[in-house]
């Protein structure tokens, strides 16, 4: 079974954070105080449910000929926030706090852009090379859907699945691939933020998280 790294994610609901959070998705001042208090409801959903696994190919031969090339040039990520936040997001929606269920929606998909920075330092610390990009399954075809229930298989955990329409539950999960290359990581690899790398490597040019 692979490890499930755990992170710490609800650290990053931060005044700051939620600043920019309200600054990109447009909330006004007004919106100020519930954006906030959705944030701490989310911070209880976190707790022991936020992490991501990191499947290496020369480690896992299962997970070997996915990508081209040698088996040390990419790692499988499968990252996730948890079934908490989708059940505070149903209890939202139930209660007609709609509002607040979009919000919690918005926090969320920073908060997941965020885990891929995290997954990146976790990433090039534990293998010494640098994360060269971030794909995506669906997004080219060498990457088929078809490969996402594999390689959660793969796995061997519970925590993370997808239906026979590939949609992955919880609804705040990812699996990519992460392309390595065999220089060690550097402080110049770092200049651009991991946000906007992901979305650069991204083929879907009209996301609304797209930065």
């Amino acid at each position: 079974m692979e490890k499930f790294v755990r992170t710490n994610m609800r650290s990053l609901l931060t005044s700051a954070f939620l600043k920019r959070v309200g600054e990109q998705y447009h909330f006004e001042e007004k919106h100020r105080k519930l954006l906030f208090a959705t944030a701490e409801d989310m911070r209880a959903q976190l707790a022991g449910q936020e992490g991501f696994f990191c499947i290496r190919p020369g480690q896992n031969p299962q997970a070997r000929g996915i990508w081209r090339g040698h088996e040390d040039d990419y790692v499988i990520g499968i990252i996730t926030l948890g079934e908490g936040i989708d059940a505070l997001q149903e209890r939202y929606q139930c209660a007609g706090r709609f509002e607040e269920a979009y919000m919690a929606e918005t926090i969320a998909w920073e908060l997941l852009r965020a885990g891929y920075g995290q997954f990146r330092r976790w990433t090039e610390a534990q293998l010494r090379q640098r994360l060269v990009s971030f794909r995506f399954f669906g997004e080219e075809p060498e990457l088929p859907l078809a490969w996402i229930p594999k390689l959660l298989a793969l796995t061997g955990q519970t925590r993370v699945s997808c239906n026979r329409a590939y949609c992955l539950s919880p609804k705040k999960s990812a699996v990519f691939l992460a392309e390595m290359s065999g220089a060690a990581p550097s402080c110049a690899g770092h200049k651009r933020p991991p946000e906007a790398e992901i979305c650069a490597s991204c083929g879907n040019l009209n996301c609304a998280y797209r930065v």
